[in-house]
């Protein structure tokens, strides 16, 4: 009986995952997921690629059973975290590694014991994630609210993401705020401060009026592609300082956003009718943070300037499937960011 040499079938393996810089993650229940599940289970010489494979291309963590699932295979002998040679630091060091985090169920976020595995789980992929997206009930919960020491916890846990490329936040705008509700915001975003790597980021609802926001986009010159779902304050007064000739202003110290930066606004068909009507008159003379953002990343462009930002419409037949226009903007942009489109996506493509 004639068989195929091991080389093949290790190939056969590998073209399992097709262009794998695209996709974030494969879900548990992708073809491609229980093709490399399969194939694990196939034989000996499979087990180890294939395995290496679902553990750097399939980390799509969506309920705190599959985080404690993974916590126990990490911390499994046989695998040996800490030896270079073994099959998890083999998968871990894959360039690319991506991660889907969804640990908490519903809306609440006080579970100390999601905390300490997320904890764990960033020291273990720190030196080697590159792409991350989470969806977290990170506003169900404020300072003043926490008696378990939550967001600061959580706080210093994402801090330590030192190596990330991409990141992007479903629910909100990674809400890991410490001062009580009602003060101002005085720490800088944790993907300003922490991430220097970062060139890619997509936020849920932030508010890019406030003078954080702008300070953080400002010092962040290696952002390359920003995305924004649903953002507030794009009617609102820019902060002064954002306004002024940069000789009469601190910002003036701040490195500023890189020329090349693409900025995204996605949002329903109601609410980019508003923004078209009111931006695209690029003779209009305002004092809003689109203003500030366009004149510092576009002006000597003409032909950019009136066409930035981009804007990306969520296609109205998704209003029939959801009941708010929130959860259809945070479910279309989870698809996107998953299947690693939302990077490219435009008006036309949008579907």
């Amino acid at each position: 009986m004639t068989h195929l040499p091991t080389e093949i079938l290790l190939l056969i393996v590998d073209s399992t995952v097709k262009n794998p810089g695209t996709n974030l993650v494969y879900a548990a229940n992708d073809p491609v997921t229980t093709t490399l599940f399969s194939l694990a289970l196939t034989c000996r010489a499979l087990c180890l690629r294939a395995t290496q494979l679902l553990y750097s291309r399939c980390l799509y963590i969506h309920s705190d059973w599959r985080l404690n699932c993974l916590m126990r295979t990490l911390s499994d002998r046989s695998l040996n975290t800490g030896s270079k040679t073994s099959i998890l630091a083999k998968a871990i060091a894959n360039p690319g590694l991506g991660l889907f985090l969804a640990p908490f169920p519903g809306d609440d976020l006080d579970r100390p014991e999601i905390v300490k595995q997320i904890i764990d789980l960033f020291d273990i992929l720190a030196p080697h994630l590159t792409r991350l997206a989470i969806d977290m009930p990170l506003r169900s919960m404020w300072a003043e609210e926490d008696y378990n020491n939550i967001r600061p916890s959580l706080r210093r846990a994402f801090e330590g993401l030192s190596n990330l490329e991409e990141f992007s936040s479903i629910r909100d705008e990674l809400f890991l705020r410490l001062e009580p509700s009602g003060r101002p915001e005085r720490q800088p975003p944790i993907w300003a401060m922490c991430w220097p790597k970062l060139r890619r980021l997509a936020l849920y609802n932030p508010d890019i009026s406030s003078e954080n926001f702008l300070r953080a986009l400002w010092s962040c010159p290696g952002l390359e592609n920003v995305i924004l779902v649903r953002s507030d304050g794009i009617d609102q007064a820019a902060p002064i300082s954002f306004l002024l000739s940069e000789s009469e202003s601190y910002v003036s110290a701040l490195p500023g956003p890189s020329q090349k930066l693409e900025l995204k606004f996605i949002n329903s068909a109601e609410d980019n009718g508003y923004y078209d009507k009111i931006y695209r008159d690029i003779s209009r003379v305002t004092m809003d943070p689109i203003f500030a953002i366009r004149n510092k990343v576009a002006k000597k462009d003409t032909s950019r300037y009136r066409e930035f930002p981009t804007v990306v419409t969520v296609p109205k037949y998704y209003e029939q499937v959801y009941s708010s226009e929130i959860e259809m903007c945070q479910e279309w942009a989870k698809g996107y960011v998953i299947n690693g489109r939302l990077w490219d996506v435009t008006e036309s493509s949008a579907e």
